[in-house]
């Protein structure tokens, strides 16, 4: 299996680091930069609704999995990420399955609205972090 990354990507990535980094030549000393990458991880496996047989199952599997993502409790998730980020201060955070859920209920109830990045940006801001996006 071929593991590379797209020269395209990298590259992309390369300059958007260097865009937000301070310049090592202009500050006249060496510059490491330091860059946290996390999946912040759906909170289910989506592949369980998709596994079943008969179609009529799918609106209860599919209940099942957002059951299982609300139970994950992002919010507490994001609070433990935010703390981590504060006390590593990297440069850039890379994040991976950024997910922006929302979901009415079948029955009953509020609507579901789950911003991942918004939590996470919510909790850091309250931290006293800045980052863009």
């Amino acid at each position: 299996m071929n593991r590379k990354l797209p020269t395209r990507f990298f590259t992309l990535f390369l300059v958007a680091i260097g865009l937000h980094l301070p310049s090592a030549a202009n500050a006249g000393e060496d510059f490491n930069a330091r860059v946290l990458t996390r999946n912040l991880y759906l909170g289910a496996d989506v592949f369980d609704a998709l596994a079943v047989s008969d179609p009529a199952e799918i609106p209860a599997a599919a209940g099942t999995v957002l059951a299982q993502i609300i139970a994950s409790d992002f919010q507490s998730r994001a609070a433990l990420l935010a703390d981590e980020i504060q006390r590593s201060q990297p440069h850039a955070v890379g994040l991976q399955e950024v997910f922006n859920i929302q979901a009415l209920p079948q029955i009953a109830g509020d609507p579901i609205a789950l911003d991942y990045l918004a939590i996470l940006l919510a909790e850091l801001e309250a931290r006293g972090q800045q980052y863009d996006v």
